[in-house]
């Protein structure tokens, strides 16, 4: 047993949200999903070359042009685009919707590794596929070894979120972070039905006991609420707060 550091927590906590899609910490998803209207710009010090310097004009047509291209999913058929970045945004789209459509990991080596990051495309994949198959081979698919650790670390909480079941988290290197996690998601969800007493930590607990009925309200106190948050000694519900435009600070790590 080994107690993670504030890091691993925060990113346990993300895994988390993101299989629960719990509205009060939305701050802390991953953006996962990349199309037209989102789309990776050249990083600084890569500036755009003559390729890419377009009008508004071309820009609108290049889009047009790919918009069909992407939802044929033929990524050969990306190849009649002369605009390199454009290409790239075709072949990256199809890429990383075959992936997810597939669970295969190898359509992560289509990407560029610029407009969409490969790590991210993997990462997706492997993390869906190895709570599908409900146990972690998946996470070897990987040859990034950092990732592979990753996947293998938060699979019994992200297990536990996929079936709704703390007792699976008993499987987890730290149980009592993964039952708060899965607490801290009705709490965002559904709070009438959770029970305080639910957390590992009295700090939470009592935070919960305090948020809970304000969370509640039908008219809610914004002055309470804002008080209350600045009260809060548990980080989980510091980041409750946080995320929900109240001013809390960053309680410290035990």
């Amino acid at each position: 047993m080994f107690i993670p550091t504030p890091d691993r927590n925060e990113r346990l906590l993300k895994y988390a949200l993101i299989g629960l899609g719990a509205t009060l910490i939305l701050a802390l998803l991953s953006a996962l999903s990349f199309n037209l209207t989102s789309l990776r710009l050249p990083e600084s010090g890569n500036e755009p070359t003559s390729d890419t310097v377009l009008s508004t004009q071309d820009e609108l047509k290049l889009q047009e042009a790919i918009a069909p291209l992407i939802a044929s999913g033929d990524m050969k058929a990306c190849e009649q685009i002369d605009n390199a970045m454009y290409r790239a945004v075709c072949i990256n789209n199809i890429a990383l919707q075959k992936a997810e459509e597939t669970n295969d990991i190898a359509y992560c080596g289509y990407l560029d590794d610029e407009l969409i990051p490969e790590e991210t495309c993997e990462r997706q994949v492997i993390f869906q596929k190895s709570v599908d198959e409900g146990n972690t081979n998946a996470c070897a698919e990987t040859k990034n070894d950092a990732l592979k650790r990753e996947c293998e670390d938060s699979f019994p909480i992200r297990l536990a979120l996929e079936k709704n079941d703390p007792s699976l988290c008993d499987r987890s290197p730290s149980p009592g972070d993964c039952k708060d996690i899965l607490a801290l998601g009705r709490f965002s969800t559904d709070p009438q039905s959770l029970d305080c007493a639910s957390f590992s930590t009295e700090d939470a607990r009592n935070d919960c006991t305090s948020l809970k009925p304000l969370f509640l309200s039908a008219t809610p106190d914004l002055a309470k609420l804002t008080e209350t948050c600045m009260g809060v000694k548990s980080p989980l519900f510091a980041r409750v707060c946080a995320s929900s435009g109240m001013v809390a600070p960053s309680p410290a790590q035990p």
